[in-house]
């Protein structure tokens, strides 16, 4: 069991940038990713006009067969990292 604090949690003070940078984003995943993928949204913290947040885009991708998402290797997409299902 490690005796060490745990890591400091940045929260950054509201960003007007936010908005246009997940824009930017959100558009080079849907470029990447093709018509498999239905929607691409920014949600989280990020995402909430005025609100201060920890400096990290939170991305949602919708698909419209979920099985059929699973079922074909989705391309990856160089500095993105996947979490969750």
């Amino acid at each position: 069991m490690s005796t060490a604090p745990p890591p400091a949690v940045l929260v950054h003070p509201y960003d007007p940038a936010w908005p246009a940078r997940a824009a930017e984003l959100t558009a080079e995943l849907r470029a990447a990713l093709g018509p498999a993928a239905g929607r691409v949204e920014h949600i989280g913290s990020t995402a909430v006009p005025g609100m201060a947040a920890k400096p990290v885009y939170d991305v949602q991708i919708a698909v419209a067969d979920l099985a059929a998402a699973l079922a074909e290797p989705w391309p990856a997409v160089t500095g993105w990292a996947a979490y969750g299902s």
